[in-house]
């Protein structure tokens, strides 16, 4: 459990886009810190097929900048958050798919660390899957 106290300077402009893209960067990147042309071609194939990503560039671009400013105790309360809402945002058929996404999306480099393994078995108990 994240510390509640910690501020992550969420911009009132994110949409469940940009809490999606925070989500699979962090997975791209966080965990084995390590951000591949393998992991981004993936991320933005992913997140630019969902219908409610209405510029994938700019998107990606907010989340990037976003994310860079995060220490990692706000990125852990970040993560913490955003499947917090998505799980209150989606039905269980877009949570699935968002939860393959992840998967790809771990596995876009070669290789899933175990932080990958034990952050993808937190989200699959904690949206129901």
């Amino acid at each position: 459990m994240t510390d509640p106290q910690i501020d992550i300077h969420w911009p009132d402009s994110f949409t469940i886009a940009h809490c999606l893209g925070c989500l699979y960067l962090t997975f791209a990147a966080h965990a084995d810190e390590e951000l591949s042309a393998d992991e981004t071609a993936v991320i933005q194939e992913k997140l630019g097929g969902w219908p409610f990503v209405e510029d994938l560039d700019e998107t990606m671009c907010e989340v990037t900048e976003y994310w860079e400013g995060l220490t990692q105790a706000q990125t852990f309360t970040m993560l913490e958050t955003v499947t917090s809402f998505l799980k209150s945002a989606a039905d269980v058929e877009h949570l699935r798919a968002m939860y393959a996404d992840l998967e790809s999306v771990a596995r876009a480099d070669g290789r899933v660390v175990e932080e990958e393994v034990q952050w993808l078995e937190m989200i699959r108990e904690d949206w129901g899957l």
